[in-house]
């Protein structure tokens, strides 16, 4: 990092642990700055970090189930489909969904808290929506009915209250988090760079995020109105050990138990900000609709990740602002429920992919993708060492992978990270 970038970045704040040493943040470091349209406007000092590192955070994330058709037409315009899950009878009853049809499929949507203790722009605390979505046409999707005889091959029947399917496409290098809206306490910084580097719809109200060692409580409030609360409660020793079983046996099953194990390598995936408008809308705040954009990333998570059955937690949703009325529109129930108390995430915005992106807002839907089917969840079993080497296997001798290519055309900097990758539902910024 440049003496003139490392100015810009905010001192480390009063009690917070330091990790801005890690090797993370020495391999992709900030390298360039910008001006802020949207600062100037508010007459603030305009240059930040082109660039989002996460130094610190604390994440709960709440992964659900939700309308597969209203979050396939909100994903249709930039040329991607939901990935989906069919539960059982079991777990249709227990999230009272019994009387939808059999081998019915749900969109996954995750309600992301997080709480930056510190970043390149300064601490806040964010509470978003994140859509596991792959590109339209990417993967031959299967019928909700074969992935449902599927699943019954692979599980006994009678464990699948297993809501850890859930967890399969966050290892999945083809699956995207399609990000926003996203509620955000004050920081004029941190609201800047994701409307106009990343293309999330952010907006700036007040959002609360408290911990204490086993729970998490969180709400946005607008106008003096309470529009949304969640809650994930306390886990028990008991839950925690059956949770991290089913889960070991779900991966042990796919071939991905290493991914658990092995937590101290950053995990690469890509995320994109739509705001389901194509940056036409308007807000209350009276800045213009954000156009879409598309960020490569890495997630470092720490041994304390958790993750649990998240049936009994819940939210609560009063609408009258972005967030909480799409939780509403997309019908939100909540599945499984994680905890990383301690997070680091670096987001490099690519500039090339992001103008491809725009470009196709522009253009009529090919015969292709208005026929698109939503991708589930692959639940044919893979060998680690295939999967691995999807992911890590370097292009042929002479080639360029893709995503140095965009990292090249984007900002000419050629850096070897993958914009293709396995992903985390903590994504974001």
């Amino acid at each position: 990092m440049s003496t003139e970038i490392e100015s810009l970045v905010p001192p480390l704040p009063p009690g917070v642990t330091n990790l801005r040493n890690l090797d993370l943040f020495a391999q992709h470091s900030l390298l360039s700055s910008y001006e802020s349209d949207l600062l100037k406007a508010r007459h603030l000092p305009a240059r930040i970090p082109a660039q989002f590192a996460g130094y610190n955070a604390d994440n709960t994330t709440i992964v659900c189930l939700a309308d597969l058709q209203l979050v396939t037409a909100y994903l249709k315009r930039i040329g991607r489909v939901p990935v989906a899950l069919v539960p059982d009878a079991k777990i249709r009853e227990l999230l009272g969904l019994e009387k939808d049809p059999p081998h019915q499929a749900y969109a996954v949507v995750n309600l992301v808290m997080n709480d930056y203790l510190d970043t390149s722009v300064g601490p806040y605390q964010a509470i978003m929506l994140s859509t596991f979505a792959r590109r339209a046409g990417a993967r031959k999707a299967e019928l909700p009915s074969a992935a449902a005889l599927a699943l019954e091959q692979a599980l006994p029947p009678k464990e699948w209250p297993s809501p850890f399917a859930a967890i399969l496409p966050l290892l999945d290098p083809e699956v995207e988090m399609v990000i926003g809206p996203l509620a955000m306490s004050a920081n004029p910084g941190a609201w800047a760079i994701g409307r106009e580097k990343m293309g999330i719809r952010k907006y700036e109200t007040l959002v609360r995020i408290s911990h204490d060692q086993g729970s998490t409580s969180a709400s946005v409030n607008t106008a003096d109105t309470l529009r949304l609360s969640a809650r994930v409660g306390e886990v028990t020793e008991l839950e925690e050990r059956e949770s991290r079983a089913a889960l070991l046996m779900q991966l042990g099953l796919f071939g991905s138990l290493d991914a658990l194990l092995n937590q101290s390598r950053p995990v690469p995936h890509p995320f994109l900000g739509w705001d389901g408008q194509g940056g036409k809308g308007q807000v209350d705040d009276g800045v213009g609709g954000v156009e879409p954009a598309y960020s490569a990333s890495l997630t470092l998570t720490r041994a304390k990740f958790r993750v649990w059955n998240g049936l009994k937690d819940s939210f609560n949703v009063v609408g009258g602002d972005e967030l909480s009325d799409k939780i509403k529109e997309f019908a939100l129930k909540p599945l499984l429920a994680s905890r990383d108390a301690q997070i680091s995430v670096v987001v490099e915005p690519d500039e090339a992919e992001s103008a491809e992106l725009r470009d196709k807002l522009l253009q009529p839907p090919k015969p292709h993708q208005l026929a698109a089917q939503p991708a589930l969840i692959p639940l044919e079993p893979i060998d680690s060492e295939t999967r691995d080497r999807r992911v890590t296997e370097p292009p042929p001798s002479g080639t360029q992978s893709t995503a140095e290519a965009r990292s090249v055309a984007g900002n000419g900097r050629g850096r070897s990270g993958k914009a293709h990758g396995r992903d985390r539902s903590r994504g974001g910024s």
